[in-house]
Order: C-alpha cells, then sequence, then structure tokens
C-alpha cells in the first residue's frame, strides 16, 4: 500500500468536550452544560514582522508580533449564570422560584477562565487550560419553530503571568496550556 502515512490510532479522536468557566485566577468549575452539534472551535492566529535581507530579497528571519486565541461554543441551556458568563458582565439573582439576569451600561470586562476536557475514544483525557479569558462575541438568539435555542460563546485568551493556582508562568506559557492525562 502506497502513501499511507505513521499513525498512532489512541492519538485520533472526536467530538467536543466538557466546558468549564470561572473566575480568573481560580480553576473553572461551572459546567456550561450541553453544547450544540457545532461542538467548540479553538483558534490560535500569529502575525509576524519578516526580516529580508540580498537582492533578489529572501527571508532571514521573523519574529512574532501578535498572538491571539479565541474560543467559540455554542451552547443548548437556558442558564442565566452561564449568560452573564458568555457576555462578561451583568448581573444575576437566583431564588427558589426564580432567576434573574439583568445586562447594560458597565464598561467593564470581567476576566474569566476557561477549562475544556475531552475524553478520547483511547481512555485518555485531553484538558485545555486557558488561563484568562474575556468575552468577545455578541448574543444572537434566534426562536423559531422546530429549531433549538443556541447561545454562542466567545472568548479571547489574555495574558496572565500566573496559573490558577497562583504559580508563575515563563513568558512563553502565558496563554493556555494543554494536558494529556494518560489512562
Amino acid at each position: 500500500m502506497s502513501n499511507v502515512p505513521a499513525y498512532i490510532t489512541n492519538n485520533i479522536s472526536l467530538g467536543p468536550g466538557i466546558v468549564f468557566l470561572g473566575l480568573a485566577g481560580t480553576t473553572p468549575t461551572q459546567d456550561i452544560g450541553a453544547i450544540s452539534e457545532d461542538g467548540l472551535e479553538i483558534n490560535l492566529t500569529q502575525e509576524f514582522l519578516e526580516v529580508f535581507q540580498g537582492t533578489p530579497k529572501q527571508l532571514a528571519k521573523t519574529f512574532k508580533t501578535s498572538e491571539n486565541m479565541e474560543i467559540k461554543i455554542t451552547g443548548l441551556e437556558w442558564d442565566l449564570i452561564d449568560l452573564a458568563l458568555s457576555l462578561g458582565a451583568g448581573v444575576t439573582t437566583s431564588t427558589a422560584t426564580q432567576d434573574t439576569f439583568s445586562f447594560g451600561g458597565d464598561p467593564d470586562n470581567d476576566a474569566l477562565a476557561i477549562r475544556i476536557q475531552h475524553s478520547m475514544p483511547s481512555g485518555h483525557t485531553m484538558n485545555i487550560y486557558v488561563w484568562r479569558v474575556e468575552a468577545s462575541g455578541e448574543w444572537n438568539l434566534t426562536m423559531a419553530q422546530d429549531t433549538l435555542h443556541t447561545f454562542p460563546y466567545s472568548f479571547r485568551a489574555v495574558i496572565s503571568t500566573t496559573s490558577w493556582d497562583g504559580a508563575a508562568l515563563a513568558v512563553n506559557q502565558q496563554l493556555f496550556r494543554i494536558v494529556r492525562q494518560k489512562g
């Protein structure tokens, strides 16, 4: 057989995971619940300053000038606490008979933390720790016949100098960490 790369089936995975939110500086424990078929999306982008030398010009070196990590999730549950977290502001109250969410007029954006836990078919667990994020998205709710209500979450990673347990993070570790727990 030709054109078959070497691979390890235990490294292949599928499906979304469980998303936990919490206040920045703490280990996230608030499970946002059901996630739509769209799952979740993590995007890391980088921009570079390019240094060219010679004639004809040839690329000699690149220097990173920006890093941006964005996490997008589509939830399915009416949870007003999660809604406040997803928008980065607002006030929630809850009693035995009523939950309330109020929003608007606050220019600040709450700093949060995200933990994504994904179980692989191999039995391994992937944990993605994003030390500090701020909400970056819009809230659009469509209420239509035969359509699930979905709740978009969109966050951008913000640099953090400490992990959730207060340990100092080196300059090359300040956005996120991925940990694979085997067996």
